[in-house]
């Protein structure tokens, strides 16, 4: 089941984290989390249970539940068996981690890991020094140890949970090779705000933030759908085919200029009326809104250090590209109305078998220009798909066809056209 955002509960004491606690609610929901802390209003209450019930309810609902330990205990769930609610949410979290039903991490104030670490040492000191000139006995050593401080308002409950989030002993006996290592056992000392968003943003993958995570969403959504549209489904062996490879085979034996003709098999032919037909008038169904939107958001501009700027990188270029090709594809059917492509179609639907048929490329260039913008829009948004799935390599040497069916136009256009290096040349003379 699918949720509409990723929720996140916080588990702390209230007392000593409440600022903390806000502004970790406050930036989580700017990047798209739904964050529940049981102390605000929006926290889902259930009226006919126990309020720490519902807390406990609401973390079997989440996805995230980050652990906040300091100086405080906090409420106690049992108080006979010394059971804080924190504790308890704790547990029920590290339940639900086990399964793979949720993802924990622990955050410990600095100075309370400096003072266990510290009351460690000295245990160890007075145990090996102290109880061996028996000095004092295991209940003084004990009571020194575990005193409280103005770190810490119940150190014996706090180090104890500390030992317990660590899973210290099922790590001792994992060490000794007589377990499984415990998950989910590390713990993060933390001084500042900013060191928990630090890790925060590792452990949530928020080096990118929810709206360029929104924009490739639904940017390979749309891409998918666009590619329903422009191919053909073999029934035979369950794979795709693109509908512009009907008239790949009658494009390859055209040549010429505009005005000249072009030798084609009919059985190819055939493939090329097929392809005028139910092939063309594609270009107005591609829905491209998420498309826009990437490309104008800035989102995937690449930024270049020399320049201090963000400049157009490879992804942002196929981007630009794929929506030129659209727009060509576009013009293209509107040029190749619907009564020129049922004649084109009724032309070529007698057309069969290796002998060749001599037509007029004026007749037919349309078409294959419609050939080569409809393969252009399949090249890149196939490969702007596995760029937005990781795979960057895939935005490397596209081939694409030109702007005309024409070779030798294609020859002269580009021998004309000037290469990005030599405009910004030419306006760096003119500023």
């Amino acid at each position: 089941m699918t949720a509409k955002r990723p929720k996140v509960f916080i588990s702390s004491t209230v007392y000593d984290f409440r600022d903390l606690r806000s502004s970790l609610k406050y930036s989580l929901e700017e990047l798209g989390y739904e964050v529940l802390l049981s102390e605000n209003n929006d926290f889902p209450v259930q009226v006919d249970v126990n309020s720490y019930e519902s807390c406990l309810r609401a973390i079997d609902d989440c996805d995230y539940f980050i652990l906040l330990i300091g100086s405080r205990v906090g409420g106690w769930y049992d108080a006979t068996n010394r059971i804080s609610i924190t504790q308890t949410e704790y547990r029920r979290a590290y339940d639900r981690l086990v399964r793979g039903q949720i993802k924990l991490v622990t955050f410990v104030r600095e100075d309370v890991w400096t003072v266990k670490e510290d009351r460690n040492a000295l245990e160890r000191l007075l145990k090996g020094e102290a109880l061996k000139d028996a000095e004092l006995e295991e209940p003084q050593i004990s009571q020194i140890v575990k005193h409280s401080s103005k770190f810490t308002n119940d150190a014996e409950f706090t180090f104890q949970f500390l030992k317990e989030v660590a899973r210290i002993e099922e790590m001792r006996i994992a060490t000794a090779g007589e377990g499984k290592y415990p998950a989910g056992n590390w713990i993060r000392p933390f001084s500042s705000y900013r060191d928990i968003v630090d890790s925060l943003r590792i452990e949530f993958r928020m080096g990118t933030d929810l709206r360029r995570i929104a924009l490739l969403a639904n940017l390979k959504n749309e891409i998918e759908t666009n590619l329903c549209i422009l191919t053909n489904q073999n029934t035979e062996n369950n794979s795709l085919c693109p509908k512009y490879t009907w008239a790949g085979q009658a494009k390859s034996e055209f040549g010429g200029s505009l005005h000249g003709n072009s030798e084609i098999r009919g059985k190819y032919l055939r493939w090329f009326g097929l392809f005028a037909l139910i092939g063309c008038g594609l270009g107005r169904k591609l829905s491209t809104s998420a498309l826009d939107e990437a490309v104008i958001s800035g989102e995937l501009l690449d930024f270049d250090r020399v320049s201090d700027s963000y400049v157009v990188g490879p992804m942002q270029q196929a981007l630009i590209d794929l929506k030129r090709n659209i727009e060509r594809l576009r013009h293209n059917d509107e040029l190749l109305d619907t009564a020129r492509r049922i004649n084109l179609m009724q032309q070529f639907s007698h057309c069969d078998g290796e002998e060749t048929v001599v037509v007029n490329n004026v007749d037919i260039i349309p078409l294959i220009s419609i050939h080569d913008s409809q393969s252009n829009v399949v090249t890149l948004s196939k490969a702007v798909h596995l760029a937005a799935c990781g795979d960057s390599d895939a935005l490397k040497d596209i081939k694409l066809y030109g702007n005309s069916p024409i070779d030798e136009e294609n020859e002269q256009m580009s021998r004309e056209r000037p290469s990005l290096k030599q405009v910004r040349e030419w306006l760096n003379q003119n500023e």
